[in-house]
């Protein structure tokens, strides 16, 4: 009789994983806390490694339609909107990398990997409680009063993970003393204006990063990291005070905030007995927010370093400020993750 297998979590660690099993004719059930899925999120960047990934589960042509894919990645003076450097991307990486550097939204590379998983395999609502590893394989019990039984558990619920607690015992997060303002928004609120197709303009302290998250360029992604030690709130949906934003950075900034960032250390055995903690190896250094989706579908990037440097007439920053403080203040749309 084939082993079972438990996955604890589905967001895009344990969906990826349950597809990749799932395309191996190996059973794997994945338990989710979330009654529903909806499309939440903000922007992803997806490497040539993570899209081998998607390539090899059969989503390659799927993730190409919606997503987009840069020509390059600018880098800008905060102040002067001069060029710095630019990554070469588009052809020119796929073609040296063997697969593209896609952009895309959060919520619709989850949808594409949910539709790798039948649905029969994926249980909604099911907050974990309890494990037991007495006796053999391994015993779930939920917050609903129900039970399941696995022959091995994959933890792959996230930074609040009730398994790691489970195995480890209870632990605290660190503050970075960071904090992260990221909005989606309709690219027609820009009316036109000219915009980098990936763009990073970097600051003394902080920074912006500001690109499409669909192949037809309809929508934007904006994000800001900027130091506030005092906010230790924990959340992925506190509100912020936009105006505040705009007073202290040179460029706009959503509605919402992501909560305070946070790491935890990385486990000292990521396999416990009959467990796994899925993304424990890829965690063991600090890296950019962006890069952690990749991670868990291929556990590193590619450098994008080589070929000739393009060039762009710079945007002065009042300009840039004037039209996309006015896209993420008309949009509503508040904080993705």
């Amino acid at each position: 009789m084939a082993p079972s297998l438990a996955i604890i979590g589905a967001g895009m660690g344990g969906l990826t994983l349950a597809a990749a099993l799932h395309q191996r004719g190996i059973a794997a059930r994945i338990y989710e806390q979330a009654p529903r899925f909806v499309r939440l999120g903000a922007g992803i960047q997806m490497s040539p490694n993570a899209m081998r990934v998607l390539r090899g589960i059969g989503l390659e042509p799927r993730i190409r339609a919606t997503a987009f894919q840069p020509r390059s990645w600018t880098n800008r003076d905060w102040d002067t909107g001069a060029l710095t450097n630019e990554l070469p991307l588009g052809a020119d990486a796929e073609a040296k990398y063997g697969a593209p550097y896609l952009l895309m939204h959060r919520g619709d590379l989850h949808e594409a990997l949910a539709s790798c998983v039948p649905s029969e395999c994926i249980a909604l609502d099911k907050k974990l409680v309890e494990l037991d590893w007495r006796g053999d394989g391994v015993a779930l019990r939920f917050a609903d009063g129900t039970s399941a039984r696995a022959d091995a558990v994959v933890a792959a619920d996230g930074i609040h993970s009730r398994v790691r607690e489970l195995w480890l015992g209870a632990e605290t997060t660190n503050a970075t003393g960071r904090v992260a303002y990221r909005t989606t928004f309709p690219a027609a609120l820009l009316q036109g204006f000219a915009i980098d197709q990936c763009c990073k303009w970097w600051g003394p302290d902080r920074h912006i990063v500001i690109y499409y998250v669909t192949s037809n360029r309809d929508e934007v992604y904006f994000v800001t990291s900027v130091p506030e030690p005092e906010f230790t709130v924990e959340s992925w949906s506190a509100t912020g005070d936009l105006g505040d934003r705009r007073s202290r950075s040179p460029a706009p900034l959503g509605r919402r905030r992501d909560g305070a960032a946070r790491r935890r250390r990385a486990s000292d055995d990521a396999i416990h007995g009959a467990g796994r903690g899925l993304g424990d190896g890829g965690c063991r250094r600090a890296q950019p927010l962006h890069r952690g989706c990749a991670r868990r579908h291929a556990g590193g990037l590619c450098p994008l370093r080589d070929g000739p440097p393009r060039t762009h007439r710079a945007h002065p920053r009042h300009l840039v400020a004037e039209h996309l403080h006015a896209a993420a203040g008309q949009s509503g749309l508040g904080l993705w993750l």
